[in-house]
């Protein structure tokens, strides 16, 4: 009962204090929509796409299950090994530099642009980290328990991002070329049985 009176007590304030409100600006920004704030923009590809990842796990899944795709994969692909997406996880950056270099204008010089990359790539790396020991999850080459997240391709996105950064006002031809290497580097990853 004492709850119901203070949801019914907050409620009224919260609508008698919006009502309240008599200049406009104000006005229109309490009526802002609130998926079309930048911040849920920002958010809401890699929230869904990191949801759908953990709802896949083991025989789960909307449309495939990781272990059905792993099967699959392996007799599309049976034996396949390279080492290239070892040395992938960093081709978004190193075009990045590659592009700072050749003089594409770009938003920071190359010491800021390099503290950027940096932090992102410190930040990305531990949460990827973090997950990994979280989720427990076993590798389809069973070498270990460290699967899910992908570190390389996490690693990958990040300096794709930062190469959209730099350089989406000069071209998005670079974002798309960022985006599609690290996109490759997942791909490699669940080719060479590192991951479901």
């Amino acid at each position: 009962m004492k709850y119901g009176i203070l949801c019914l007590s907050l409620l009224c304030f919260l609508y008698f204090n919006a009502n309240a409100q008599t200049d406009t600006a104000k006005r229109v920004r309490i009526q802002d929509r609130w998926y079309s704030s930048k911040t849920v923009k920002t958010l809401a590809a890699p929230v869904v796409l990191m949801g759908y990842g953990v709802s896949v796990l083991n025989y789960n899944g909307l449309f495939i299950s990781s272990r059905s795709f792993h099967s699959d994969l392996q007799k599309a692909f049976p034996g396949f090994h390279s080492s290239i997406d070892d040395e992938m996880v960093f081709t978004p950056a190193a075009l990045a530099l590659g592009l700072k270099l050749a003089g594409v204008p770009t938003k920071d010089n190359i010491p800021e642009g390099f503290f950027h990359y940096a932090f992102s790539l410190a930040l990305s790396a531990g949460l990827a980290t973090g997950l990994k020991y979280a989720m427990h999850e076993r590798r389809p080459d069973m070498s270990d328990y460290l699967s899910f997240p992908s570190e390389h391709t996490t690693l990958a996105f990040a300096g794709a991002e930062f190469l959209h950064q730099e350089f989406i006002d000069a071209s998005p031809w670079y974002s798309v070329a960022g985006y599609a290497l690290a996109t490759a580097t997942g791909a490699l990853r669940l080719l060479n049985d590192k991951h479901w």
